[in-house]
């Protein structure tokens, strides 16, 4: 399952979810680069693909954050990575300049 989104450039974002099993997210800009979490001090848009893997046995919160860059859209990418996976409730905030999560 994969969502494409207009953003904002220069801002930073935050994707919520609940999952019930396991899951790789990705997040592709509209150029093709992939967020990386890992890399960097806060992450960074890498060219080789790259996925967050969520596990959870019962139904929890997930959440991952990403810096848009120069790009106007975003695709977010659900791909199954165990036998069964449930999600619900997706959603993406802009992150506000103060602390409110």
């Amino acid at each position: 399952m994969k969502q494409t989104c207009e953003i904002e450039t220069d801002k930073a974002y935050f994707l919520h979810f609940f999952l019930k099993g396991k899951i790789n997210v990705s997040i592709v800009s509209g150029d093709g680069r992939y967020w990386n979490k890992d890399s960097g001090e806060f992450g960074e848009w890498l060219n080789e693909k790259t996925t967050v893997t969520f596990d959870c046995d019962d139904w929890d919160n997930c959440s991952l954050c990403f810096w848009a860059d120069d790009n106007s859209t975003v695709t977010i990418c659900f791909e199954y990575a165990g036998d069964e996976a449930c999600i619900d409730y997706v959603r993406m905030f802009k992150k506000l300049p103060y602390p409110t999560f």
